[in-house]
């Protein structure tokens, strides 16, 4: 791909339908659809689907006097980036207030937008951002001090806070809570769910649980709070595990139900049937003919009276 003269990528992010990548140089550069200013060029315009749109013609987005990109996240139809002073900057759509400005104004989609026009987003006082994920309308970023915060839409509780209150602006919000003590390593957020890897790397995670997308074992359709999924194998070294318990009252699943047979257990079972057909039962049936047979005294049979079967002798072997 013609990055430009020289150029070459060092970090990429790819979107439902934009593309971004920070260059070896640490200019920014964004192509594909870009109707909602996702693109960051101060336009509506496509880029890269024509000849002659690539290369040196596809210029670095301006992200402010003397600033370069550390990480960039492509979302839906937003990206973010974090600049070489850590600081986070967003543009694209923001229906939902996905870009964290506490509004619902498209950036980036008319002249004038960017650069030094386009604002830091306000993380709350003093704090900076050492990694972002934007995903379908809301975004997620873990802070200077290793804590996290999310912001946008949260019909799904994919924010991460118990609830299905969307959050507009940051500093007003209060970090999520990942458990006693815990902080984030890192974060990744989806169409209408996120997940974290944590400081002492267990894995949680929340929001939309259609197909299961969670992971932590449960039925229930929202996942509100932070959860942990697990990885170890305790429910499949023997049988299944059995039905979920009742729901929890934040909408994540209650204890497991029993545990089923493990596998031994079930070979047992196999070889106690497999031996009452084999020789349980052909004792029982020789025992019932035994008994017809005793039951049938000659001596009392009409004359002339067609011989019964039970009359006739019993060929035990024959009959098995």
């Amino acid at each position: 791909m013609n990055l430009g003269s020289g150029r070459t990528a060092k970090a990429l992010s790819l979107g439902n339908s934009h593309t971004c990548a920070i260059l070896d140089d640490d200019t920014l550069k964004c192509w594909g659809y870009g109707g909602q200013g996702q693109l960051g060029t101060g336009d509506t315009s496509w880029r890269g689907h024509t000849a002659g749109e690539m290369g040196d013609a596809l210029l670095a987005i301006n992200l402010g006097s003397g600033r370069t990109a550390k990480v960039v996240s492509v979302g839906y139809q937003h990206t973010c980036a974090i600049l070489d002073d850590d600081t986070l900057k967003c543009w694209g759509v923001t229906s939902y207030s996905q870009l964290g400005y506490g509004d619902t104004n498209n950036r980036g989609d008319a002249a004038g937008e960017m650069g030094d026009a386009l604002l830091a987003i306000n993380l709350g006082t003093g704090r900076t951002a050492k990694v972002v994920s934007a995903g379908y309308y809301h975004t997620c970023a873990i802070l200077d001090e290793d804590t996290l915060k999310c912001w946008g839409q949260n019909t799904n509780g994919q924010l991460g806070y118990g609830d299905a209150t969307s959050r507009t602006a940051p500093e007003a919000t209060a970090v999520v809570n990942l458990g006693s003590g815990r902080t984030a390593k890192a974060v990744s957020t989806g169409s209408s769910h996120t997940c974290a890897i944590l400081d002492d790397d267990t894995l949680k995670c929340w929001g939309d649980n259609s197909n299961g997308r969670v992971g932590v074992g449960s039925s229930d359709e929202l996942i509100w709070d932070p959860t942990e999924v697990k990885f170890d194998a305790s429910s499949s070294s023997g049988g299944s595990a059995g039905a979920p318990g009742p729901s929890g009252l934040n909408g994540t699943a209650g204890a497991p139900g029993p545990a089923g047979p493990k596998g031994d257990e079930r070979t047992f079972t196999v070889a106690a049937a497999a031996l009452i057909v084999a020789v349980i039962w052909p004792v029982v049936l020789v025992a019932y003919l035994v008994r017809q047979r005793a039951s049938s005294p000659r001596a009392t049979k009409a004359a002339g009276a067609k011989p019964r079967l039970f009359d006739q002798p019993i060929d035990v072997e024959s009959r098995l």
